[in-house]
């Protein structure tokens, strides 16, 4: 237990590291959520990194800017699939009730000590896979409106 609590309070700073050194402003929603803005194709986009200290793990989840509508529920799910088919870590998650697509990506801490180069590859993914499919997804939804 002693083990866990340790690694828990190591990662906070850790995290906090690497969003000052990257210039990346947050704010601490809550003991276990942090929220900070990153700028791809010069639009904002939200990250919430959220832990689970029993469970050892760190989740990052960014909601894309843009919601389903329901006519396009089927379309987006199969690209959200196959999407997902072809990444090497985290997935595009689409809840269809509130229309809304996100990525999310998980990562644990279970016998090792949270640092600097897990969350600095946990923002760097999330925001390479935003900025590659994350207008894709928009134009595709785009395109069932029109």
């Amino acid at each position: 237990m002693r083990l866990i609590a340790l690694q828990t309070k190591e990662m906070y700073p850790a995290l906090f590291n690497v969003l000052e050194r990257n210039e990346i402003s947050y704010e601490i929603k809550s003991t276990y959520c942090v929220k900070c803005h990153i700028s791809v194709h010069d639009e904002d986009v939200s990250i919430m990194i959220k832990t689970d200290t029993d469970k050892m793990l760190v989740t990052i989840y960014s909601p894309l800017n843009f919601f389903v509508p329901a006519h396009m529920a089927t379309d987006i799910s199969l690209a959200v699939c196959m999407l997902n088919h072809s990444l090497a870590d985290g997935c595009f998650c689409y809840d269809i009730g509130d229309g809304l697509v996100y990525f999310k990506m998980t990562s644990s801490f279970y016998n090792s000590r949270p640092d600097d180069s897990c969350f600095e590859y946990m923002l760097s993914y999330t925001a390479d896979i935003i900025e590659e499919y994350g207008a894709k997804l928009y134009r595709l939804v785009n395109l069932g409106r029109a």
